[in-house]
This record gives structure tokens, C-alpha cells and sequence, in this order.
């Protein structure tokens, strides 16, 4: 008889351990799976700020610029706001010569550029805020 309630206890135990191991590899393959997510969504989020940051650019050298190859004064933002499927990208611009706002020389283009990118995925958040001075 003591035979037979060994045999059930080390059954027992063998299933514990294995139901144990079980847990341990899915928790490691869920952190391993997150990590990732958290790797590409932050390397997605440092594309979008450069993308932010040249849209920027571009809307300023577009819109700041009359017929005659000047720039007017009526146009200088300072912010810019672009939604994705899955971030906010918010683009703050200094100017240079913000002292004197109606400048209208070379002077004017220079810029401190601030691109912030949010966003949230599956519960993670994510933020990242790129800064650059951009020089005529």
C-alpha cells in the first residue's frame, strides 16, 4: 500500500513541475514578444519625429515663400500638429529671431525644431521628442 500512494505523490509532483516549467517559459516568451513590440514601436516613433521635422521644413520653405523668391512675414508657424493611425506628432518651431518678429532676412530661417511623437499600442505607451536647429 505505501507503494501505491508514493507512486501518486511523485505523479503529482512530476505534473507541478512541468505545470510550473510551463508557466515560466510562457511568461518569458510574453516579456521576449513585448520587448520587441517596444523595440519596433520606438524605432517607428524616431521615424515619425524625423518625418515631423521635415514636414516642418517643408511647409515653412513652401508657404514662407512669395513669387519673387522672398519670404514674406505673414507666415511663420510655430507648431504644426500631424496625426498617424497610431501617433500624435507635435512640431514646435523656435525661430531664431523671435525678438523681432516682422524680420524678414536670412536671419528668419533659422529655427529650433522640436518634433514630439505619442502614441500608445496595446497599453504601451510611447513617447519620444527629437530636437534640431536648422540652419539657412
Amino acid at each position: 500500500m505505501n507503494r501505491k500512494g508514493f507512486s501518486l505523490f511523485t505523479a503529482i509532483m512530476i505534473m507541478v513541475i512541468m505545470a510550473s516549467i510551463g508557466v515560466a517559459i510562457l511568461s518569458i516568451s510574453s516579456s521576449a514578444v513585448e520587448q520587441k513590440t517596444q523595440a519596433f514601436m520606438r524605432a517607428q516613433a524616431e521615424l515619425y519625429a524625423g518625418v515631423g521635422m521635415e514636414y516642418a521644413v517643408g511647409e515653412l520653405l513652401r508657404r514662407g515663400a512669395d513669387n519673387k523668391g522672398g519670404l514674406t512675414p505673414w507666415y511663420k508657424p510655430s507648431e504644426l500638429n500631424i496625426t498617424t493611425d497610431n501617433f500624435k506628432i507635435d512640431v514646435i518651431i523656435n525661430y531664431a529671431d523671435r525678438n523681432n518678429p516682422d524680420a524678414v532676412d536670412e536671419n528668419s530661417l533659422y529655427m529650433l525644431i522640436d518634433a514630439i511623437v505619442t502614441g500608445e499600442i496595446e497599453g504601451m505607451p510611447i513617447r519620444y521628442a527629437r530636437r534640431t536647429v536648422q540652419l539657412p
